[in-house]
């Protein structure tokens, strides 16, 4: 259809690789600037084509993961999805949004009983199967030693179990050579 809107409008576009992309950006361009009577025809349908009359829908790949081709080895199966990019980009934020909430409510109920319970159950090694991580680079800053590292810190209380329970205090420290 987009070579039929070239060649019937007379676009300045190659026909043979037409493409609704390149139509449309023409149209809207020379709808601002259009002097002749062939421009004012071209911005006119351009007008009408951009018109709420005018119902656009992206198509997605039912299966993305599949090339073109693989999808029509089942030809009795549509190889896009039937209904709107809106609507199935609508759907995914609505899934993912109610995933994320679930999965939050269940690790807020993880985290109460953990808060309760802090070494039960104990960290796996497997969480750190090459140990504790060492300096992965060697910057210092542009003026190492300009201040005093002097480290104190002030937390929330709702932290401090929480850096227990990692075994971060200088207390159990130590414990992260014997996990496992």
């Amino acid at each position: 259809m987009a070579g039929a809107i070239i060649g019937f409008l007379a676009l300045p576009k190659p026909i043979l690789k037409a493409d609704f992309g390149v139509v449309r950006s023409f149209l809207k361009k020379i709808v601002a600037t259009a002097s002749t009577d062939g421009e004012r025809l071209q911005a006119s349908f351009g007008v009408k084509f951009e018109g709420p009359r005018v119902l656009r829908v992206t198509h997605l790949p039912r299966d993305p993961g599949r090339s073109d081709v693989e999808m029509f080895l089942e030809p009795s199966k549509s190889p896009l999805l039937t209904d709107g990019d809106d609507q199935t980009l609508q759907g995914l934020l609505k899934s993912t949004r109610s995933l994320v909430e679930a999965v939050a409510e269940e690790l807020i109920r993880g985290w109460t009983w953990r808060r309760t319970h802090p070494d039960s159950p104990a960290q796996p090694a497997e969480q750190w199967p090459n140990g504790t991580s060492i300096e992965s680079i060697r910057f210092s800053g542009y003026a190492p030693r300009s201040f005093e590292y002097s480290p104190s810190m002030m937390m929330h209380r709702v932290v401090s179990p929480r850096m227990r329970a990692a075994a971060t205090d200088d207390e159990s420290r130590p414990q992260w050579k014997t996990f496992d």
